[in-house]
């Protein structure tokens, strides 16, 4: 049976973010999540963390049957990931990080607070453009694209509360210990005109991971919305490379264990 794949969107989206990657995802056993906070979420409590929204994702996959599963993480999602990879093994297969950290630089921890209070001062709507000058190239943000008004409507549409104290978690956010721990074969994608905290953690991530890959896109930090289709194939070829792999290391296994019922005999 085809493992289930979890998707993660986002800080400011929700589980339509990966609105037109699924069709291109060679499963038809997806599940996109509403992390804490975001679209029809539980709230994330004050002062929460990372586990506190782990955790979400564990009692989600409960709630649906979901033993063990592909997670893919963006950004908060990859963070997320990580967490899972790290402190739930025996639930997470393989992971893909998307454009994301281990942990902030102080500029950008900084920014994280500073915007926590501009939106509980002004709402979501005053980090409406700064998020799509982050997210988009200039050339996609004039293109039209429907990914636009999407991001856009739902960044709006957000508790402003919700979103300052995913700010908190994320100013406050360390999963480099975690790294260490991961075992799950990891591929690792980024925007190649991401900001350079993203650029440097992708390549601290794939050089600290003993079973990851790294490939770049053209784009910026939703990479995934300009570049879906390319985005889903890495996807899929990653993980059908996997599927390979474990048949291989499988067949092998069966073929010991023959040769030592046989000598036993």
């Amino acid at each position: 049976m085809t493992t289930p794949v979890i998707l993660l969107h986002s800080l400011g989206s929700d589980r339509h973010f990966w609105h037109d990657v699924i069709p291109h995802l060679a499963t038809d056993r997806v599940c996109a999540l509403d992390l804490p906070g975001h679209g029809q979420g539980q709230d994330l409590p004050a002062g929460a963390g990372l586990e506190f929204l782990a955790a979400s994702v564990i009692s989600e996959m409960d709630a649906m049957g979901i033993r063990q599963a592909d997670v893919i993480g963006v950004s908060l999602g990859g963070l997320v990931a990580q967490y899972l990879a790290s402190r739930s093994p025996d639930r997470v297969r393989r992971i893909v990080l998307v454009d994301t950290v281990t942990v902030y630089p102080q500029q950008m921890r900084k920014m994280w607070t500073d915007r926590s209070a501009l939106v509980r001062a002004a709402g979501t709507d005053a980090v409406v453009q700064a998020t799509l000058d982050m997210w988009f190239t200039s050339e996609f943000l004039g293109s039209g694209s429907a990914a636009v008004g999407r991001t856009r409507d739902t960044l709006v549409a957000m508790s402003a509360e919700q979103y300052a104290r995913n700010c908190e978690l994320l100013a406050a956010v360390d999963v480099q210990d975690d790294v260490a721990r991961i075992a799950a074969p990891t591929l690792v994608v980024c925007g190649d005109g991401d900001g350079p905290a993203f650029v440097a953690a992708a390549q601290s991530l794939a050089a600290g991971l003993n079973t990851a890959s790294l490939e770049w896109l053209d784009g910026r930090h939703a990479v995934v919305l300009e570049r879906p289709a390319e985005f889903a194939q890495l996807v899929n070829s990653f993980l059908a490379d996997q599927d390979v792999s474990e048949s291989i290391a499988m067949q092998a296994n069966n073929e010991v264990k023959e040769m030592r019922d046989v000598n036993n005999r």
